[in-house]
C-alpha cells in the first residue's frame, strides 16, 4: 500500500469513530427517539455527500468509497427504522421511498458518466 492509501483509510476509520461516538451520543441524549434516529440518520447521508463530493473532487482513493457507501447504508437504515417501525406514518414513509429513488438514479447517472468518461480515455 502506498502513503495515499494509508492515509485515506486512516482519515476514514478517524472519522468514522468520530461519527459512532457523536451518533452514540446523540441517541442517549435525545429523549424522543424517533427524533433521535432521523437526526443520527440525516446525519449519516449529509456524511455520505460529504465523503462523495471528497471521492469527486479530489480524487482521493478508492477505499473512501466504501465509507461512503456505508453511511448512505446507515443513514437509510436508521430513516427507515425510525420512520416505520418507531413512528409508522406513511407521508415519511413515501418521502423517504422517493429520496431513495432520486438517490439511486443519480448514483446510476454518475456511474455511467464516469464509466463514458473513462472510456473516452482510454481510448485516445
Amino acid at each position: 500500500m502506498n502513503s495515499r492509501t494509508m492515509i485515506s483509510i486512516a482519515i476514514g476509520l478517524i472519522l468514522t469513530i468520530f461519527a459512532a461516538l457523536l451518533f452514540y451520543y446523540i441517541i442517549v441524549s435525545s429523549s424522543d427517539k424517533f427524533l433521535g434516529l432521523a437526526i443520527v440518520g440525516l446525519l449519516s447521508l449529509l456524511f455520505a455527500l460529504i465523503g462523495y463530493l471528497l471521492y469527486a473532487f479530489v480524487g482521493v482513493h478508492k477505499s473512501v468509497q466504501g465509507f461512503v457507501w456505508g453511511y448512505y447504508t446507515f443513514g437509510f437504515v436508521s430513516l427507515f427504522y425510525s420512520v416505520v417501525i418507531l413512528k409508522f406514518n406513511i407521508v415519511y414513509i413515501l418521502g423517504l421511498l422517493i429520496l431513495v429513488v432520486v438517490t439511486l438514479v443519480l448514483i446510476w447517472w454518475r456511474i455511467g458518466s464516469v464509466q463514458k468518461t473513462a472510456s473516452k480515455g482510454s481510448g485516445s
